[in-house]
């Protein structure tokens, strides 16, 4: 897009534009930093990884399928797939529910919980490059309109309406 197009934009175009350029971005170098460092685990695989390490640094109990489902907003199939992949590396394994015979709970094993904590120590490295980048001040500015935006969008449903707290819907 040259200069002239770039200045006929709306800020709401310009926007989307720069977000949709950051995902992607950040998506390429995000997936070659894992690939290099764990050849052979998919990136949804990681992102699993890091759901479950989050969970269980609460004290959460071991996560079903459906939970991980929820969270990611994935199907279950998808997320079982994904779930054989990290088992076969024995990243993960499955634990009879005591409550629930029918039902698995996902737990990490040492080896996840390091991957974990290593894929983690790497998003942390490429952000500290960007805050480098940056600088102290246009970092802590773009956090706080990053997490501004997620909470906006946190509050619409799937038709656009904003969310109440109650559970109304304004339009």
């Amino acid at each position: 897009m040259d200069t002239a197009q770039q200045d006929d934009e709306t800020t709401s175009q310009k926007l989307v534009r720069s977000v949709m350029q950051f995902n992607r971005y950040f998506s390429q170098y995000s997936r070659a930093e894992m690939h290099q460092r764990f050849s052979g685990i998919k990136p949804s695989e990681i992102a699993i990884l890091f759901m479950l390490h989050k969970f269980a640094q609460k004290g959460a109990t071991p996560m079903k399928i459906s939970d991980i489902s929820k969270h990611m907003h994935v199907t279950m199939p998808t997320i079982t797939q994904l779930l054989k992949g990290l088992e076969t590396n024995g990243l993960i394994e499955r634990k009879k529910d005591p409550d629930d015979k029918r039902s698995f709970g996902i737990q990490m094993t040492t080896k996840g919980t390091e991957a974990a904590q290593q894929a983690e120590k790497v998003f942390v490295m490429g952000f500290q490059r960007l805050t480098d980048y940056l600088g102290e001040e246009q970092s802590l500015q773009l956090a706080e309109l990053m997490l501004k935006a997620s909470i906006y969008f946190q509050k619409w449903d799937m038709c656009g309406h904003t969310v109440q707290h109650d559970g109304d819907h304004q339009a």
